[in-house]
């Protein structure tokens, strides 16, 4: 039986604070998603999309080339659209391959909750003519309203000093970057 869904308001958004760390389960989801694009493991990634689709494992192995690893991962979360949802803002600094200085990152991602009670990352729906996973415009639309909330603001603008602060102190950084 699908979740309701649930109408916000700019309102409720804003009243709805950004929780770090709140949902352990949530942190462990993430966990295995980083685990999995850092080892290149296409059935892990599978069970945190909650998919069967086919996972391009050329790609994910030349991301996992490119970064090593993971640290300092922190999720920030905001309600869902619908019960049992939430849009996650994960903060962590990424190892680039042949890069001393770690590079701070923040990714949204959209989490769900399946019929039998565990947690996925939903990327929309496939479009059969492109392949690509989009959101409907219901969800597009509330991300916008989430990347324009004070405190989204504030992690982003935060994380993107922080990663001029590392490329600053880091050529070989700030050229990947840049790149």
């Amino acid at each position: 039986q699908p979740s309701e869904s649930v109408v916000i308001s700019e309102d409720e958004i804003s009243k709805d604070h950004l929780l770090k760390d709140k949902y352990p389960e949530v942190n462990l989801l993430i966990k295995k998603y980083r685990d999995a694009l850092t080892n290149g493991d296409v059935n892990s990634l599978k069970e945190v999309y909650n998919t069967e689709d086919t996972i391009s494992s050329d790609v994910l192995s030349s991301t996992s080339e490119v970064i090593e690893g993971y640290s300092n991962t922190t999720c920030y979360t905001k309600r869902g659209l619908e019960e049992n949802s939430y849009f996650v803002f994960i903060y962590d600094h990424l190892k680039i391959h042949d890069i001393s200085t770690t590079v701070p990152n923040l990714t949204m991602v959209y989490v769900k909750t399946s019929p039998e009670g565990a947690l996925y990352i939903y990327r929309g729906e496939k479009n059969p003519s492109t392949g690509a996973y989009e959101y409907d415009a219901a969800t597009l639309q509330y991300i916008q309203q989430l990347y324009e909330d004070e405190e989204v603001v504030e992690l982003m603008t935060t994380v993107y000093h922080e990663k001029e602060e590392a490329c600053a102190k880091d050529e070989a950084l700030k050229n990947f970057v840049n790149g």
